[in-house]
């Protein structure tokens, strides 16, 4: 293998480009989630919290947030909301079917500035977590050297009637590769100077958004991202890069029919407090 050149072909890995420093979110989805927040105090005219998760379709791979989905079977507040475990499992599978994949989550807040209360610190730590393996972003990929030429290239048939390209060095000590292959009619003389693999690399990563009910108070935003081999980098009161999209205008009709479904407010509740989970963890907040 030649070392020098493996070096320098991946001499920039550990300086991978800081590509998210703000949120990106559409235009017709950030409207949506403010409609949400402001359209559920409405509806029970008192201030309520309500919430969610941010989704786009499962084969975009450019990070942006396309559209807003509202939780199942809340029991909203002025300071908290909460959801069962198994509605939230539902929501999870509802997404999916619809060809969509979360991004991260997003909740609202009533009464106060957008910002993440120490259980929303512990709700999102137990989104992100399940959100990485399937939210990435490829950065680049890095070559791997296989075989270093002059190479030869032989045809073998093995017992079990499997035919082989042998591709291997001149040392006879090196491991070489096997390609499994159809039949050929005969071998063409290739000239291989050498065998690399390019090795996926990219990075994991999750949003949360917090709304208020009032258009005119700017959202706050963290990012959660894990490189491979580091620990989770929490990136907080980050901006949100607004992208005008081609999406259908909003059906304020529909959102508050949907409102009306899918959130519980009932002042019994408060004084039962009963801690729900959302992804395994915690999800009962209070921003007081």
């Amino acid at each position: 293998m030649d070392k020098i050149k493996y070096i320098l072909e991946n001499k920039l890995k550990n300086k991978t480009k800081d590509f998210l420093n703000e949120v990106p979110i559409t235009d017709y989805a950030y409207k949506k989630a403010k409609a949400y927040s402001s359209l559920a105090c409405k509806i029970f005219r008192k201030p309520l919290e309500c919430g969610g998760y941010l989704i786009t379709p499962k084969n975009d791979d450019d990070c942006i947030v396309k559209d807003i989905f509202l939780s199942n079977k809340q029991n909203v507040e002025s300071t908290h909301y909460s959801a069962e475990v198994g509605t939230d499992m539902d929501a999870i599978k509802e997404i999916e079917n619809k060809g969509y994949k979360i991004m991260g989550w997003w909740h609202s807040h009533a009464q106060s500035h957008p910002f993440h209360s120490p259980d929303d610190d512990d709700n999102f730590k137990n989104l992100y977590l399940a959100v990485f393996p399937h939210n990435k972003k490829a950065l680049k990929r890095e070559i791997i050297q296989l075989l270093d030429g002059p190479l030869k290239v032989n045809y073998n048939k093995e017992d079990d009637g499997k035919k082989y390209l042998i591709v291997k060095g001149s040392n006879p000590f090196e491991d070489y590769v096997e390609i499994e292959v159809n039949n050929l009619s005969k071998l063409v003389t290739l000239g291989v100077k050498s065998i690399r693999r390019k090795k996926y690399r990219g990075v994991s990563f999750a949003y949360s958004l917090v709304f208020n009910r009032f258009y005119s108070m700017l959202p706050y935003a963290e990012i959660a991202i894990k490189y491979p081999e580091k620990e989770v980098i929490i990136k907080k009161d980050v901006k949100l890069k607004e992208i005008i999209s081609d999406k259908e205008i909003l059906d304020y009709h529909g959102i508050l029919e949907e409102l009306k479904t899918k959130l519980i407010s009932d002042d019994k509740l408060i004084m039962h407090k009963r801690k729900k989970k959302l992804f395994g963890g915690i999800n009962f907040r209070k921003d007081r």
